[in-house]
């Protein structure tokens, strides 16, 4: 009788382990799954995949580049990429406002972004890929994005009060406003020629949000500041959902760059 409870029980149990080890393999976390692929493309043996936080349009686009060696899938991380996007209308080309990843993160993947200045519906845009190893070895792309008109304008063009160059400035952060203090980023470029933009440092920024509708502002809100590269980071505070103004006003010194600016945001 022990023996054949035995050979009944062995077989019960290897099938609970292999099941239990089945539920125990859990497929690893992609670093992409909460990114959009925009596109791939082949070339000399590496696949290169382009990825942004949501589809691209008119302002600040962060552009996520992920390499891999096309035959045995294998992602690298040993390359120099470098972001260059042509708006072609017909009768004149230009550039946009350009942040070349500086390498690989943790994650394996090249972070930059792109400041797409205007719509598709104006001409055609392509993003040129270019990556580069140590050893020489090279890889190219052409993207043709689907440049769209976001709900609220996210970037604003402008001639400056003090020299009356040509100014962009986007709105980095929040990408998802929350009730409560929220980071506000902001960046400005200059446009120096049709293909070069490079970013202006240098500004003080003070802002002022308000809610039109019911007809207050908020406490406890940091002026952006200069971190670089054309970069300023402060703290917004929104006390309520809802539509809101966050006014703005540039300086240089003690001349004033604009003022009248504002940058709508809906929680």
């Amino acid at each position: 009788m022990k023996r054949l409870a035995i050979a009944f029980i062995l077989p019960a149990l290897m099938l609970a382990l292999s099941l239990g080890g089945c539920k125990g393999k859990i497929k690893p976390k992609d670093d992409t799954d909460s990114l959009v692929k925009i596109a791939s493309g082949a070339d000399n043996g590496y696949l290169i995949e382009v990825f942004s936080d949501d589809s691209l349009f008119v302002g600040y686009n962060k552009i996520y580049i992920r390499i891999k060696n096309k035959s045995t899938d294998e992602i690298l991380n040993n390359f120099t990429v470098s972001l260059n996007p042509m708006m072609d209308m017909g009768t004149m080309q230009h550039s946009a406002p350009v942040e070349n990843p500086p390498g690989a993160n943790a994650d394996n993947l090249y972070k930059g972004a792109v400041v797409f200045i205007m719509p598709s519906m104006a001409g055609t845009w392509t993003l040129s890929v270019h990556a580069e190893d140590s050893q020489g070895n090279v890889a190219d792309i052409d993207l043709h994005p689907i440049i769209k008109l976001p709900a609220e304008v996210r970037m604003l063009s402008f001639e400056s009060e003090i020299d009356s160059s040509k100014l962009f400035l986007s709105l980095c952060a929040p990408q998802s406003p929350e009730v409560g203090l929220n980071d506000f980023e902001l960046a400005v470029h200059k446009k120096e020629s049709m293909m070069s933009f490079p970013p202006v440092n240098g500004l003080t920024f003070s802002i002022e949000p308000e809610m039109p509708s019911m007809g207050h502002g908020s406490p406890n809100n940091v002026n952006p500041v200069g971190t670089g590269n054309g970069h300023y980071l402060g703290k917004v505070n929104f006390t309520m959902t809802g539509y809101w103004k966050v006014n703005m006003t540039i300086m240089q010194g003690q001349d004033t760059v604009k003022s009248n600016l504002a940058f709508d945001i809906t929680l």
